[in-house]
């Protein structure tokens, strides 16, 4: 997460609030990030996705440690979110 993703994230200028390992479990990873609205989610993450930076990268490598998936989505405050950040 540190090495690839994290960095391949925010070179396509995505906003990474916090990152880490889950509490619990070693081999459990989370990624939140922030949008402006829903239609940034989806166009950032479309442009992102598509991308030779990500197709040509990581991804496969990263995608093949991934057993399990899940996509949360928030509305919150910018307090909230700063709250949220790390590093």
């Amino acid at each position: 997460m540190k090495e690839q993703s994290a960095p391949c994230h925010r070179a396509a200028g995505m906003d990474i609030v916090s990152f880490g390992n889950s509490v619990d479990d070693n081999d459990a990873y989370y990624l939140i990030r922030a949008y402006e609205d829903l239609t940034h989610l989806n166009a950032s993450q479309a442009h992102f996705y598509s991308s030779p930076a990500w197709r040509e990268g990581p991804r496969q490598a990263i995608i093949d440690r991934i057993s399990v998936s899940v996509k949360t989505v928030m509305l919150l405050s910018d307090s909230a979110i700063d709250g949220l950040r790390n590093g």
